[in-house]
């Protein structure tokens, strides 16, 4: 968080509480927040799967810290949702009304309690749509996510398929860093066990 406040001019920053104090009670969470935006210089502080947690959003809102509130279908949640994870598995599922209706109820719970933006996980067409029509806050999300929400969130390393995963994958990104090193090093390797002039 710290060294992204020193590189940040103009952007809002949120920074994640990362896992363990929002699970051990509201003062452990809202410990964990205010150090966040006195040491690590966050605007606002985003807790995860904060439909479990409404309570860490509220104590968050009455010591004036803004918060981003995560909900929807995770690696974690999938299940109260009915559904093994996947962010293809999760959109599918939550094209129904049953299951955006419940997605609308918690977006509302947590807009009731403060929130000043929710990060919508694997939100799909159906459920995004239903919670973006019925909050006055702003929808993101990142996997499942798309025009219908207010705006995205994008990994860098995944559009630009950096890392090993993205080599033989077909999902498509940006580019396929993962696949350019590889080549490069390869070529590099074959230059140097050759005895060939070292580009570079």
């Amino acid at each position: 968080c710290k060294a992204v406040r020193r590189g940040a001019s103009r952007a809002l920053l949120s920074c994640d509480v990362p896992f363990g104090p929002v699970q051990e009670g509201v003062d452990s969470a809202l410990r964990a927040a205010i150090r966040l935006v006195k040491e690590g210089g966050a605007d606002m502080v985003k807790v995860d799967a904060a439909a479990e947690f409404p309570e860490a959003v509220e104590a968050l809102t009455r010591a004036g810290i803004p918060g981003f509130a995560q909900f929807g279908p995770t690696p974690q949640t999938a299940m109260k949702y009915g559904i093994p994870y996947s962010s293809q598995n999760s959109s599918a599922a939550l094209a129904t009304a049953e299951a955006a209706a419940k997605l609308v109820e918690e977006a509302k719970m947590l807009e009731d309690a403060g929130a000043v933006a929710l990060d919508f996980t694997n939100s799909g067409p159906v459920a995004g749509a239903a919670v973006v029509k019925a909050v006055k806050i702003p929808v993101i999300g990142g996997f499942g996510g798309g025009p219908w929400l207010d705006g995205r969130v994008r990994l860098v390393h995944t559009a630009i398929g950096y890392g090993e995963k993205w080599l033989d994958s077909k999902t498509d990104t940006y580019g396929n860093t993962a696949k350019l090193a590889l080549d490069a090093f390869t070529a590099l390797i074959a230059d140097a066990r050759a005895g060939n002039q070292i580009k570079g």
